[in-house]
């Protein structure tokens, strides 16, 4: 018979809460991985009218690395708008389409800024895929190349970029370390969640005089001048590409402009270029145009930058946002005219910066819609090619990729080759920020950290939940190299993205642990760090945790899928349970104080309380507990929503514990009971603490299973938590 447990009459000695603190519970050991590089090349191959070829096969292809041919190992073919997209994308994650956004401040017209950004706002929410990530950018004379959001598929967040081209001081938006943009928590309680970001038609007249500003500051230039912010623009150019190759797949920078003049690149026209160096090879030297000059190291910093890109696997495509220009026709700021580069000038460097990458060049058009829908569907199918190299020991090397295709009359685009990964040490604050975009925008998983995590679920207040982090690192993993240094230095990232993608709460904290003082400490156990997470109830949010190592840039990554219930309803809902440990020796560090905090958690009204609290006492949760054998435990859970007798005014309930192994099998647990009476939380909840004692279980893993039944209301919920038996 099942044994009932009636809330009211449990009253239990309060001083046996003391022995669970002082329980020592050691959790499970780790396993460490050795990680193997593998290179992914997307290859595009169409026919002679430029449609994909679809029906090929891995024997079709043959893939060289520096001239020797490697082993094709996986092989995928790529369709975007298929509905397996998703299945792959689980695979292979660096299959997405990525684009790159990039609106030219300085080498344009405000009326042509206008019209891209107007295109680019349908872009965003009618054509790209929900598996598609774009980043949004921004290149000035005197800002010079901004990321306003990095890479992601949260089309709110893109919007806003669009909104402001990062400009406006009035935005209360808060940008996170990587460049992710959140809601200020004030906002919360009056703010109502639309699934279509509010974006104006025009941009704000703070942003607008700012761009009419750098316009007319071209209007000043001379020859010299003119010259040094085409070297910056390159520079600019050079650093992004580099950047790029962070992110693993193939990129399309797609680049709203209307060009410098090609003439002080290469002193005429690229076509004029073009008339000489075909007039050599047909040996007509009277053809020759002499007189051509132009500055050699400018020309040879522009292919520099632009072979990076190549290397990057990073084609640029150019949109001439002048649209249909006569050659008299001259752009205006605030009724001034500007001094322009020749139309064509303009538009022969777009078409270098396309032809040179792969890409595709856009001119003499009003309908700046046609292009991006061109280039989606050059984009849409692709192969994926994979392959383990040999040898990748040696940092930052370039490894030479070539693609050939058996079947005759086939057109191919591939990357042309990668950098083994280079010291952390030499990453640029740019690469640096790009590596957390890609494990943030991507479901990438990595063990080059070794951690644990324990993520629950608590109500807040009626607008907001509470996801309590804890995250365990084992010390030992920081030993095994031939460390020097006399500090370990840790980043530690948290992420709350909802159903939509779309992100919702953040937590970041960097920390070093001196070695001198607490090394054996570190090495004999390790680090518990705990930050919290603030979301909407009703949803499901991925929660992606991301450590890196600060001198050499390992990075752990994990992702963890979390219900997030409504707590505002009369639903019973019974929380996560925790089994409660107590280890002295490990290094405690929060990423905040809840009794003084910082930052976005500064702000008033809310709910970041400590949530493991029993009798006004604080306890530290086990995050995978190792439980011995007939040994006396502690668990800790809440239930929600308990329906209140109307004439005794207390709940009345029945609770079941149970123990499944590994094949599903259920145990049931009989040595339980109360260490205190059930304790009441506002606004309609009861924290419980039991003690329980589990024997004749073979060592493995397990999970503890709680079940409650709401005698009042016949209602019924359960949770679970793993451990293991030792």
């Amino acid at each position: 018979m099942k044994k009932k447990f009636l809330i009211s009459i449990i009253i239990l000695v309060n001083c046996l809460l003391s022995l669970y603190l002082s329980a020592q519970t050691k959790e499970s050991p780790l396993k460490y991985e050795v990680k193997v590089v593998v290179v992914d090349v997307p290859v595009y191959v169409t026919d002679k009218q430029g449609n994909p070829v679809l029906d090929l096969t891995p024997d079709d292809f043959i893939l060289l690395e520096d001239g020797k041919e490697q082993k094709i190992t996986h092989f995928t073919l790529v369709i975007n708008d298929s509905p397996k997209i998703r299945t792959i994308l689980r695979e292979y994650p660096s299959a997405r389409r990525h684009f790159f956004l990039l609106f030219d401040l300085s080498f344009a017209s405000l009326k042509g800024i206008l019209k891209a950004r107007e295109v680019a706002i349908n872009f965003i929410k009618d054509k790209i895929q929900s598996t598609d990530l774009v980043a949004i950018g921004t290149y000035s004379i005197f800002s010079g190349l901004k990321i306003i959001v990095p890479f992601t598929n949260d089309k709110d967040q893109l919007l806003i970029a669009l909104d402001t081209f990062g400009m406006t001081k009035k935005s209360k938006l808060i940008k996170g370390p990587a460049g992710f943009l959140f809601k200020p928590y004030q906002e919360y309680p009056e703010f109502e969640r639309t699934r279509e970001p509010q974006v104006g038609t025009t941009l704000q007249e703070e942003v607008i005089d700012q761009i009419e500003d750098l316009l007319l500051e071209m209007r000043k230039f001379n020859k010299e001048t003119y010259k040094s912010y085409i070297y910056n623009f390159i520079d600019s150019l050079k650093t992004l590409a580099q950047a790029l190759n962070i992110i693993s797949g193939r990129k399309h920078l797609i680049y709203f402009s209307e060009g410098f003049d090609s003439e002080l690149l290469v002193g005429k026209s690229i076509r004029d270029i073009d008339k000489n160096f075909e007039a050599l090879l047909k040996r007509q030297i009277w053809k020759i145009d002499t007189e051509l000059a132009g500055s050699p190291t400018l020309r040879m910093n522009l292919f520099e930058a632009l072979q990076y890109f190549v290397n990057s696997d990073c084609t640029i495509h150019t949109i001439d946002i002048g649209g249909l220009r006569g050659g008299s026709q001259v752009s205006t700021v605030r009724g001034t005219s500007l001094r322009p580069s020749t139309i064509r000038a303009g538009q022969d460097t777009l078409n270098l910066l396309a032809r040179e990458t792969g890409g595709k060049a856009f001119r003499n058009i009003n309908d700046l819609e046609k292009p991006l829908e061109d280039i989606l569907k050059l984009t849409n199918a692709y192969y994926l090619l994979g392959y383990y190299p040999k040898h990748t020991e040696k940092k930052g090397e370039f490894r030479k990729i070539e693609v050939k295709v058996k079947r005759p009359g086939l057109q191919v685009s591939y990357r042309k080759g990668y950098y083994t990964k280079k010291p952390f040490k030499k990453y640029s604050e740019f690469e640096k920020k790009l590596q957390l975009v890609e494990y943030i925008s991507k479901d990438i998983f990595s063990n080059d950290i070794e951690f644990q995590i324990l993520s629950t679920v608590y109500y807040g207040t009626s607008n907001i939940a509470k996801i309590p982090v804890f995250i365990k690192i084992p010390g030992k993993q920081f030993f095994y190299e031939n460390n020097k240094t006399k500090e370990l230095k840790l980043e530690i990232y948290g992420y709350a993205l909802n159903r939509s993608r779309e992100f919702v709460d953040f937590f970041h904290q960097k920390f070093g642990i001196n070695l001198k003082k607490l090394g054996k400490r570190l090495e004999n156990s390790g680090i518990k760090y705990y930050d919290l997470l603030l979301v909407y109830p009703g949803d499901v949010y991925k929660l992606k945790i991301i450590i890196r190592n600060s001198e050499n840039g390992k990075v752990g990554c994990k992702i963890q899928n979390v219900y997030v219930p409504n707590y505002d309803t009369s639903r019973l809902i019974v929380g996560k349970p925790v089994i409660i440990t107590q280890e002295k020796d490990w290094i405690l560090i929060r990423g905040y104080n809840p009794k003084r905090p910082s930052g976005r958690k500064a702000l008033k009204g809310l709910p970041i309380s400590y949530p493991f609290v029993f009798d006004k006492k604080e306890f530290i949760p086990g995050v995978l507990p190792v439980i011995k054998k007939s040994s006396i435990n502690y668990v800790f859970f809440k239930v929600f929503n308990l329906k209140t007798h109307p004439e005794a005014k207390i709940p009345q309930t029945q609770m079941k514990f149970e123990v499944i192994d590994d094949s599903g099998h259920t145990i049931p647990v009989t040595k339980i009971d109360f260490v205190d009476k059930p304790k009441y939380e506002k606004p309609n909840a009861y924290k419980i603490l039991l003690k329980f004692k589990l024997e004749n279980l073979e060592p493995g893993e397990y999970h503890l299973k709680v079940t409650v039944i709401d005698l009042l209301t016949n209602q019924l919920a359960s949770a679970i938590t793993p451990f293991i038996i030792q």
